[in-house]
Formats: C-alpha cells, sequence, structure tokens
C-alpha cells in the first residue's frame, strides 16, 4: 500500500518534494519522480505534529531526512510492530493525537455553551449594555424626538392645562428614586395616544386626554410611560435589533461603541413600539409606582378595557393609535387585575377635578 507523503531534506532545492510512502516488514521506501529513498525502521523515530497533531512525522535519527503524511492508516501496517521504540513512539504520538482531539472537542464544546449561555441569557445582556448609556445620551435622543414633533407646531408647552397635568403626573415621578428629570407636555393630535421619549420627556395627546374618564386612567397610562424610560426601553429595543456577534463586539468595546450604535439609529419613532415582554415590564412596574403614590391603579386596566372593547370589531387601521404601539389583549388586562388584586390594602387618594380638567383641554383647543 500507498501513503502520499512528502520528504524533507536541506540539499534539495525546495527542501521538500512530494511523492509516496511503501512499507515492508523492516524498510520504508519514500518514492517521487524524482528521489527514491530507502531507510530500515530501526534508524527512524516517530512523531506528530502540524494543526491538532494530525501531521504524522517519521524522521531519521540523523536528522537527514524527515517524511510527513496525514494518512493515519499507516500506523496500523506491520511496519511499526516488533520494534520496541517505534511502538514507544506510536503509543507516545496516538495517546498526544487522542488528547488533542478530547481538547479540541472541549474547547468546542465550552464554546458552544458560552454561545449558548450568551443565546440564553441574551434579554440580561441588553439590560446591562443599556445601563451603560448614559442620561445625557439618552435626553438628545429625546430632544430629537421632541424636535420633530415641534416642528409640526402641534406641541404645547404652556397652557393651564399642561400646568395642571403636570402636576398630577408629579404625584408619580417625585415617588420615584431616579435620575430623570420627567418633562411633560401635551400634543394637539386627537389620535388616542401617549408616549414616553427617550431621557425622559412624556407626550399626552389631546385625543387621550380627551377619552379618559378620571385621572386614575391618566395617570395609570403616565406610570406605564414613565416605566418605559426608568427600564430603558428604547435603548435596549435599539440593542435587541442585534445580532450576537455584534452584541459581544458592543460589550467588550469602548464607551464610543455604545455611543456609535444610539446615535447611529438616530430618532426613529419606530424605535417607540415596544415588544410584549418590554409592555408587560412597563404594566408590572408601573403598577409598583402607581401604589407607591398611592393612586388607584385600576385606571391602566379600565383605560385598556374601554379602548379595546369599543374597537374589538374594527379593522386594523382604525384601532387607535395607543392599542397598536401598547398591543392589549385579555391576557395583559387580566395579569393587571391580577396585580391589583395581590396588591396590599391602600387608601388611594382622592383625585376629583378630571371634568375640570377636560373642560380646559375643550377651551383650550377652541382657541387654536
Amino acid at each position: 500500500m500507498h501513503y502520499k507523503a512528502i520528504a524533507y531534506h536541506e540539499g534539495w532545492e525546495d527542501g521538500r518534494i512530494s511523492g509516496t510512502i511503501s512499507l515492508t516488514g523492516t524498510t520504508l521506501t519514500f518514492t517521487s519522480s524524482e528521489q527514491t529513498i530507502s531507510l530500515y525502521k530501526n534508524e527512524l523515530e516517530l512523531d506528530f505534529g502540524g494543526t491538532a497533531n494530525r501531521q504524522i512525522f517519521i524522521k531519521s535519527k540523523d536528522n537527514k531526512y524527515a517524511f510527513s503524511t496525514a494518512d493515519k492508516s499507516i500506523l496500523e501496517h506491520p511496519f511499526f510492530e516488533n520494534n520496541q521504540g517505534l511502538q514507544a513512539q506510536k503509543r507516545k504520538a496516538v495517546s498526544s493525537f487522542r488528547k488533542t482531539k478530547i481538547f479540541l472537542a472541549a474547547g468546542f464544546l465550552l464554546f458552544g455553551i458560552f454561545i449558548g449561555m450568551i443565546i440564553y441569557n441574551r434579554s440580561t445582556i441588553v439590560r446591562q449594555m443599556a445601563e451603560k448609556v448614559p442620561y445625557s445620551l439618552e435626553k438628545t435622543i429625546g430632544k430629537s424626538y421632541l424636535t420633530q414633533l415641534t416642528l409640526t407646531g402641534d406641541i404645547d408647552s404652556s397652557s393651564q392645562a399642561l400646568t395642571i397635568l403636570r402636576e398630577k403626573v408629579a404625584l408619580i415621578t417625585n415617588n420615584i428614586d431616579s435620575s430623570y428629570g420627567f418633562r411633560v407636555y401635551i400634543s394637539n393630535d386627537t389620535t388616542i395616544n401617549a408616549f414616553a421619549l427617550p431621557g425622559g420627556i412624556m407626550v399626552f395627546n389631546v385625543g387621550l386626554l380627551q377619552k379618559a374618564e378620571s385621572w386614575e386612567e391618566v395617570l395609570g397610562v403616565a406610570a406605564h410611560e414613565v416605566a418605559h424610560v426608568t427600564e430603558k426601553h428604547h435603548v435596549r429595543g435599539i440593542f435587541s435589533r442585534y445580532g450576537i456577534w455584534t452584541l459581544i463586539s458592543i460589550a467588550i468595546g469602548d464607551g464610543s461603541v455604545l455611543t456609535d450604535v444610539i446615535t447611529g439609529f438616530g430618532a426613529n419613532m419606530e424605535g417607540l413600539k415596544y415588544s410584549r415582554l418590554y409592555e408587560t415590564e412597563s404594566d408590572t412596574k408601573g403598577f409598583e409606582y402607581l401604589q407607591m403614590a398611592k393612586i388607584d391603579p385600576s385606571g391602566l386596566r379600565i383605560f385598556f378595557a374601554k379602548l379595546s372593547e369599543e374597537h374589538k370589531d374594527d379593522a386594523t387601521s382604525v384601532i387607535p393609535q395607543f392599542l397598536s404601539t401598547h398591543p392589549s389583549n385579555e391576557n395583559r388586562i387580566e395579569n393587571i387585575k391580577t396585580m391589583e388584586d395581590k396588591a396590599p390594602k391602600t387608601e388611594y387618594i382622592i383625585l376629583s377635578d378630571y371634568i375640570l380638567f377636560r373642560n380646559l383641554l375643550i377651551d383650550k383647543n377652541s382657541e387654536c
């Protein structure tokens, strides 16, 4: 049997030539178009080398010649029997090769476990990365959003109605241990919607404020939006759009990488559409904020249920924007109800002047 091989010798022009090895019981013969070399097995030594020890090296003891082959079946030839030196070297080489295979297999296994852990803990990694984004950067992005809205001339930043709304929302934000400087605005948009911008800006559409029937409903929505800010859902949403390898690169990079990713995404309003996970988090965290402020937390559930009931048979095109960006379903409403049932008995503050506030909105809009 012949085994493809390479022979090495310092005296050759290229130092190596390709050919084949043939073996008898006592002799190794290398044959090429240029050379024929024969050596007795008692003149030879065996070793492994190359990448992952995949190459078998047979060398003359005087270091004059060396031969390499990747065909491991050569080791099964009787040539390597009845010679204690070669047998010992064979056992050592095979053992080394097996250890290398085990080491590589273990390495691939550990690498697979590492990648699996990253995938499994993706949301945790995204959250930790979001925590590294400075408030100043979020604030800048929020201002960019607000500038887009202000250019349409629909933002109210000075009316009496806005002053009252800010006082009510402060009942929630003043109880939160947060570095965010929350700022509240009213948009003259008549669609039923409210949203929080990165950095703590919150915008309530007139349409939503007129649809609500109590401060509890409005502040339920407000607490939910505050939670989107404090849980950094906008930033986490940006990171979640990237693949695992990009996340690893961002995680091990310096702060400038984070900044480039966030600013590169830009003030895209699509970033305000949150996943079901983020909406659930905001429901839960917002509920906590309402409890802390001693505001009846049933308002958010009531508002969701009201909109869902009124529009359950509507085509998608006429579903209120609030429901399109805050998808509601029976499970979600039921989850909020479950939190209410499990909450400790609390004496909630009385908020009874909402009709007067809505009249101010009507007066304000009639002046526009």
